[in-house]
């Protein structure tokens, strides 16, 4: 059965989403909210920035950068 992606419940639709950011290992790909502060991290930020997702979500995205 053929579901028309126009009708798909966003739900399914957003998870698939997730999934593709979560499958991509060759590129950072994080949110930030309006504050500053990581909301999202695929393992290619992982891969990248040297931060599980446990250690990074909801910290200032200026932990990134050192003083210099």
């Amino acid at each position: 059965m053929d579901t028309d992606r126009a009708t798909e419940p966003a739900v399914i639709r957003g998870d698939r989403y997730r999934l593709l950011v979560e499958s991509i290992v060759d590129y950072a790909i994080y949110m930030l909210d309006a504050q500053g502060n990581v909301t999202s991290w695929n393992r290619g930020a992982q891969r990248f920035k040297g931060y599980t997702d446990t250690e990074i979500i909801g910290q200032h995205f200026s932990r990134f950068y050192t003083e210099e």
